[in-house]
C-alpha cells in the first residue's frame, strides 16, 4: 500500500492537492472514509489494498505496508495460516483478539490507522524503527496526518515555513535526525508508538511501546552465526509459502543472493545497470546458477533527469533524488511480479555497517578501513567525525556540530537526538544513523516501497533481535551474510563479490585481507576495462560525472532561479559558483543533489509563499 492522509477536524478541504505526493503514478487506487470529524484517505498499489478491514464492533483499520508475524509467548507467522491472508487481513485478526497491544507483539514494515467509533478517537501506530514514517502538524481545531509529508504540508491550514537550521541540516547531511523536519510545524510520530488523537477536541498523545535497546551478549561468534543463519532461514522459507508472485532486485555482491538462496524456484531477478558491468556480469551468474530468470533493467541516458523530475514530488524531505533508482522501470516490474524483494539493510545491521570504524590513511593510495571500532568519547568528537561541514553556499553563523549539539542533548548516560532517546551516546553511534529509519540518508529503501510493494528480510524483527543482542566484534568482522550464504547456499557461496573479487567461502581475516589486496590490485595495477570513460563497474555510476554531463542541473538552477534566490540560509550566487567548481572537476555531488532535490518539491515553493506572504503581513503591521 502507498499510503493514507487523515484529517481530524475541518474536513471540508479538497483531497487532490494533498493526496497527490501518495500517489507515485498518479492512476493508484484510491478510497476516501468520512465520518464525524474525521476523513481518512487511502492508495494502494493493488486493487484492494485501499479498503479498510472492519472488526466486529465496526471499527475501520487501515495498514500501510507489510505484517509478517506476530511475537506473544510463542512466533506466529502470516504464512503458517493454511491460506495464507493478507496483511490487512492479519492486522485485522490481530486488532480482534488483542486490541491496541496488537502493535507491542506486532513483526513488520508498517503504519496503521483505526477509527475506535466508540471511544471517538483515532489510533496511529508506527512499527519498531519507523520504517512507513507518519507525519503530523496541527491544525486550529485538530490536525492532519499522513505517511507523506508533502500531502501534510499541501493543507491549507498547515504553517509551511521552513526552519532555518534544520534546513541547514538538511542540505549538509540529506536528512534531518529524530522527528524533526524542515517545516516548522510538521513533526514525525515516534517509531514504536501508538499515538492517540481525540476526534472531539484533536488533543494527540504518543506512548512508546518499544523503545530501541543495544544490550550484547557474550557468547561465541560460532554460536552468532548459528542464530543468525537459522532465522534468517526460517524468515525465507516463510515466504516460500506465500501465493504471490515474487521478483528479487539481485545485485554482485552478498546480501541479495542470500535472499536468493531462499525464496521459490519462480522467482524473477532484476539489476538496474547502464550496460552489462562486472557487478551485472555477476548478478547474472548469481541468478542463472539457480535457474532463475534475469533481467538488466538498462538505464537510459536521461534516467537521472527523469529522476528528477518525478521522484521529489513524493519525498519527505530525506535523501536525494538520484537515489529513486526503480523510477522508470516500476511500472514494468509492477506487472510482471506482487512482491519486490531486496537485500537491503543486510550490510547495514549484520556486516559492521553501523559500527564506526577506525581507518588507517595509505597517502596517495586511499585509505582502509580497520575490523576495530572507533569509540568516541563526547559528543563533540563524534559529531566532528561523522559530519562533513556545512556546503559552500550555506550561509551560517556557527559550524554544523556546534549546531547538530544544540538538539542532542545528554540526560546523564543516555543521548535525545531530535525527540528520540538511545541509552548511552555508543548506542546512538551504532544506531543514530538508522533509528528512525528516517534518519538514513539514502533515500532507495523508502522509493522502492513507494513505487511498488517492497519487502527486506533484514528488517523483520526477529533478524533485529539477533543484531541487538551481538556484541560489536562479532559484528566489525562482517562476516554474518557470508556464513549464512555457505551454509543454506554453498554454491552461491563460491561465485567471487562483484566488487571485492572474494567468495563468501573465504573467512574473516582471510576475506578481509583478500578483499584490500583485490581493490588495490583493480585500482592500481590492472583492473578491467569499461567500453569508454563514462561507463563504470560500480553498483551505480559516481552521480558528480552525470551531474557534469546531463544538462539538468543548470535548467533547474535557471528555471527555479526564483525559488533559489528565496531559499533562507542559500547563497544563490555561491550556489552557481559551487556548480561549476564541480564542473572543474570538485567533489559537490551529494550537497548539488540535495539542493535539486529541494527546488523541485512543491513543499519548497509552498513554503516560500508562507514566508513571503508572512514578511508581507509584518511589514503592513509596520
Amino acid at each position: 500500500m502507498v499510503g493514507f492522509y487523515s484529517v481530524v477536524g475541518d474536513t471540508r478541504t479538497g483531497e487532490g492537492a494533498v493526496t497527490e505526493p501518495l500517489r507515485w503514478e498518479g492512476t493508484e487506487p484510491t478510497e476516501r472514509y468520512e465520518s464525524d470529524r474525521l476523513n481518512v484517505t487511502v492508495v494502494g498499489h493493488r486493487p484492494g489494498e485501499q479498503r479498510p478491514i472492519h472488526a466486529a464492533n465496526g471499527d475501520p483499520l487501515w495498514l500501510v505496508g507489510d505484517l509478517h508475524g506476530h511475537q506473544d509467548e510463542s512466533y506466529r507467522s502470516r504464512f503458517d495460516e493454511e491460506r495464507v491472508p493478507t496483511a490487512r487481513e492479519f492486522a485485522g485478526t490481530l486488532y480482534e483478539e488483542y486490541g491496541m497491544e496488537f502493535a507491542t507483539g506486532a513483526n513488520g514494515t508498517f503504519a496503521a490507522l483505526v477509527h475506535q467509533r466508540d471511544r471517538n478517537q483515532v489510533r496511529v501506530l508506527t512499527d519498531r524503527l519507523g520504517t512507513r514514517p507518519v507525519y503530523v502538524a496541527s491544525l486550529d481545531d485538530g490536525v492532519v496526518l499522513s505517511t507523506q509529508l508533502q500531502a501534510v504540508a499541501a493543507h491549507p491550514d498547515v504553517d509551511v515555513r521552513f526552519d532555518e537550521d534544520a534546513l541547514r541540516e538538511y542540505l549538509a547531511t540529506n536528512r534531518v535526525l529524530g522527528l524533526d523536519t524542515p517545516i516548522r510545524g510538521i513533526r514525525e510520530l515516534p517509531p514504536g508508538s501508538i499515538t492517540t488523537v481525540d476526534l472531539a477536541t484533536g488533543e494527540l498523545d504518543s506512548e512508546r511501546y518499544w523503545r530501541l535497546s543495544y544490550d550484547p551478549v557474550e557468547r561465541p561468534h560460532a554460536e552468532v552465526v548459528s542464530e543468525f543463519t537459522e532465522t534468517i532461514g526460517r524468515i525465507l522459507d516463510e515466504r516460500r509459502r506465500d501465493p504471490r508472485r515474487y521478483g528479487l532486485l539481485l545485485s554482485g555482491g552478498s546480501d541479495s543472493r542470500l535472499v536468493l538462496a531462499g525464496l521459490r524456484p519462480d522467482t524473477r531477478t532484476y539489476h538496474i545497470a547502464e550496460w552489462m558491468s562486472r557487478e551485472a556480469r555477476t548478478a547474472e551468474w548469481i541468478a542463472l546458477s539457480r535457474d532463475r530468470e534475469f533481467r538488466l533493467l538498462q538505464q537510459p541516458a536521461d534516467h537521472h533527469d527523469r529522476m528528477l523530475t518525478h521522484a521529489p514530488r513524493k519525498m519527505n524531505v530525506s535523501g536525494r533524488f538520484d537515489q529513486a533508482h526503480l523510477n522508470g522501470f516500476h511500472d514494468e516490474v509492477g506487472r510482471e511480479v506482487d512482491v519486490l524483494a531486496s537485500g537491503l539493510y543486510g550490510d547495514t545491521f549484520y556486516k559492521g555497517g553501523i559500527v564506526p570504524r577506525r581507518t588507517l590513511s595509505l597517502g596517495r593510495f586511499g585509505s582502509v578501513r580497520l575490523p576495530f571500532e572507533r569509540e568516541y568519547p563526547t559528543l563533540s568528537a563524534l559529531l566532528d567525525a561523522t559530519t562533513e561541514g556545512y556546503p559552500p553556499f550555506v550561509e551560517r553563523e556557527e559550524s554544523l556540530t556546534d549546531l547538530l549539539e544544540r538538539k542532542v542533548e545528554r540526560d546523564g548516560e543516555g543521548v535525545t537526538a531530535g525527540g528520540v532517546e538511545y541509552g548511552s551516546l555508543r548506542e546512538f553511534a551504532l544506531f543514530g544513523e538508522f533509528y528512525p529509519l528516517s534518519n538514513d540518508r539514502d533515500y532507495h529503501y523508502f522509493g522502492l516501497s513507494e513505487m511498488v510493494p517492497h519487502w527486506t528480510p533484514f528488517l523483520d524483527n526477529r533478524l533485529l533481535d539477533v543484531a541487538l543482542t551481538t556484541p560489536r566484534d562479532h559484528l566489525v568482522r562482517g562476516e554474518l551474510v557470508d556464513a549464512a550464504i555457505r551454509e543454506l547456499a554453498p554454491d552461491l557461496a563460491a561465485i567471487p563479490h562483484a566488487r571485492t573479487g572474494v567468495p563468501p567461502t573465504s573467512r574473516f581475516p582471510r576475506n578481509y585481507l583478500r578483499k584490500y589486496a583485490t581493490l588495490a590490485y583493480r585500482t592500481h595495477v590492472r583492473g578491467d576495462r569499461a567500453p569508454n570513460d563514462r561507463l563504470s563497474h560500480r553498483s551505480w555510476r559516481h552521480r558528480g560525472d552525470i551531474l557534469r554531463e546531463r544538462p539538468f542541473p543548470e535548467q533547474v538552477f535557471e528555471g527555479r532561479g526564483g525559488l533559489l534566490t528565496a531559499l533562507p540560509t542559500v547563497d544563490d550566487d555561491a550556489v552557481l559558483r559551487c556548480y561549476r567548481d564541480h564542473l572543474a572537476g570538485e567533489d559537490h555531488t551529494a550537497t548539488l543533489c540535495a539542493l535539486l532535490t529541494l527546488l523541485q518539491m512543491p513543499v519548497t515553493e509552498r513554503a516560500l509563499d508562507a514566508e513571503r506572504a508572512s514578511d508581507d503581513a509584518d511589514a503592513v503591521e509596520v
